[in-house]
């Protein structure tokens, strides 16, 4: 009888502390990954940036776009398509009436200044969304890129142009702000 009394003082097996480590560890494991989670991702793809400049251009591209009259994108459709399909909820996006199609797959759509302004809103979501698929950040930010570099060289019309202005269409000499998201080689370059 002393054995079984012996038994009964004997600590548990290992398989219960071994139990008890994994959960532990599985915690410890957890809350590591939460932490990974809520710190900002940086890849060679989305670095991480100056947040208050970012913050700031974006603001001025959002600025140059809504006081535009009308821009032309040119770009592939599947190019259209992928901004219409994320601009399409925003409060100011408005489908263009006319989008000319081109033989080799692009088109070119003259969009309001709303528009763009929904198009850029939309664009800097998808670039800031840590769940959003690294391609489409990239597409986010190509057209992002573009849509600015176009409204950096926008500059407002005087008082008197804006006056005489009739249409933008019916003035050639007024030119009309484009972006192109067309890369291409040089011409005459080999691949």
């Amino acid at each position: 009888m002393v054995v079984a009394s012996d038994a009964r003082r004997r600590p548990k097996p290992a398989a219960s502390s071994q139990a008890h480590t994994w959960r532990a560890d599985a915690a410890q494991v957890g809350r590591a990954a939460d932490d990974a989670s809520a710190a900002p991702t940086e890849t060679p793809e989305t670095p991480a940036g100056n947040g208050e400049q970012d913050d700031e251009n974006h603001r001025d591209h959002l600025d140059r776009a809504a006081s535009i009259s009308s821009a032309e994108i040119t770009c592939h459709r599947d190019m259209w398509n992928f901004l219409v399909k994320h601009a399409v909820n925003g409060d100011l996006f408005r489908p263009p009436g006319k989008a000319t199609e081109q033989a080799d797959g692009r088109v070119s759509v003259h969009a309001s200044g709303p528009t763009l302004t929904a198009a850029l809103e939309a664009l800097w979501a998808l670039q800031h969304e840590a769940k959003t698929a690294l391609g489409v950040q990239a597409v986010a930010r190509i057209f992002s890129q573009r849509i600015g570099e176009a409204l950096a060289k926008a500059k407002p019309a005087d008082e008197t142009t804006r006056r005489e202005e009739s249409a933008e269409s019916s003035q050639p000499d007024f030119p009309l702000t484009r972006m192109v998201i067309d890369d291409r080689p040089l011409a005459g370059a080999t691949n």
